[in-house]
């Protein structure tokens, strides 16, 4: 059985990778270049760390001692998966240009 506040850390787990997922979609397809680029720079921070904050909120609802539930493994699975493609972004950036 999990408690209530490992299902809490799983759920906003799962909900910052959902959000970084709709930002890490936004910058790919260009759709950030129609804001200003301050606003455009604050919403890439936000999505560039928030996988990282769900990572250590999926990390902190495993349990040794009793059974883990596939949204605990789910949602750090996919915090993983998007750090990656933030960090592969972010080097496509620093290699080619915003372009």
């Amino acid at each position: 059985m999990i408690t209530r506040t490992r299902k809490k850390m799983a759920l906003w787990s799962a909900a910052l990778a959902a959000w970084s997922s709709i930002g890490l979609i936004l910058v790919l397809t260009g759709a950030m270049a129609a804001f200003n680029e301050s606003f455009s720079l604050v919403c890439f921070f936000v999505w560039f760390f928030s996988p990282f904050a769900g990572l250590a909120l999926s990390m902190f609802a495993i349990s040794r001692d009793a059974p883990n539930p596939k949204l605990v493994w789910v949602a750090m699975v996919s915090n993983a998966a998007l750090i990656i493609a933030w960090i592969f972004r972010f080097a496509e950036i620093l290699r080619h240009g915003q372009g």
